[in-house]
């Protein structure tokens, strides 16, 4: 049996939305998969005041030093070497394209445990 589905209806630039979505698979596939097939999960909630679209996968996640790695990048800090390399550009990309049609991006990093790489789960809230 198969889930009911909910329409849900969010009036956002279909560019930018196109642009989240397409590099958090790009990421996830790219950098989660180790010699092993990854599944990626999308959870959308609704709620009174909002719409929240839950993203994850179960690739190998991040390191605590990575963490910091992306928090930078999002918001536009990045190393020459970084720059030359292409790395964090995805995220950067997306946390603009978050703001540009009003989606609150929220990084969930989850609990490091028997020194296991943090598993994040990343949140899109789009206030009604």
């Amino acid at each position: 049996n198969l889930p009911s589905l909910n329409n849900y209806q969010i009036n956002v630039n279909k560019s930018a939305f196109d642009l989240i979505i397409e590099n958090l698979i790009a990421n996830s596939c790219e950098h989660g998969v180790e010699g092993y097939n990854i599944t990626i999960h999308i959870n959308i909630s609704d709620n009174i005041e909002s719409i929240i679209i839950e993203y994850h996968d179960t690739g190998k996640g991040f390191e605590e030093c990575g963490i910091e790695k992306v928090e930078r990048w999002t918001r536009g800090i990045f190393t020459d070497e970084e720059l030359r390399k292409d790395k964090g550009l995805g995220f950067w990309m997306i946390q603009q394209a978050c703001d540009f049609i009003g989606f609150e991006f929220i990084r969930n990093w989850g609990k490091q445990t028997n020194n296991e790489a943090f598993k994040p789960t990343f949140q899109f809230v789009y206030r009604k």
